[in-house]
């Protein structure tokens, strides 16, 4: 299955490395995709904020030269507690994998860490 929409290319690693998973389950429909790209795209945000703290650093000089904490720091915090929810929503996480099965049913496990896209 393909995204309906163009993603960022972190974004569509993430979208290639689950899509097959949760179709597999029935966790991804035409109902649920949109909200899949959405967490494609809070991924891939999340990677360029990320990627820009790191160059800028997690705090900068404010206009009266004093040491702030980056703008940036509470987006990360926002993204990745917005990325956490759309993880628990595709049963994505342990926690979350339990919660959608069905009772009695095993969890089956993942072939390795969904956030390491190495």
């Amino acid at each position: 299955m393909r995204s309906p929409v163009p993603l960022p290319s972190h974004g569509q690693v993430l979208w290639d490395r689950h899509v097959a998973l949760l179709t597999e389950r029935q966790l991804l429909t035409e109902q649920s995709i949109s909200g899949f790209v959405e967490l494609c795209l809070t991924y891939a945000e999340l990677v360029q904020v990320r990627e820009q703290l790191t160059r800028e650093g997690r705090a900068v000089l404010s206009a009266k030269g004093e040491l702030v904490r980056h703008p940036l720091v509470t987006q990360e915090k926002q993204l990745a507690d917005r990325l956490l929810a759309y993880y628990r929503e595709f049963g994505l996480t342990g926690a979350a994998k339990k919660r959608l099965l069905e009772p009695g049913q095993e969890v089956p496990p993942f072939d390795d860490d969904p956030f390491d896209l190495d």
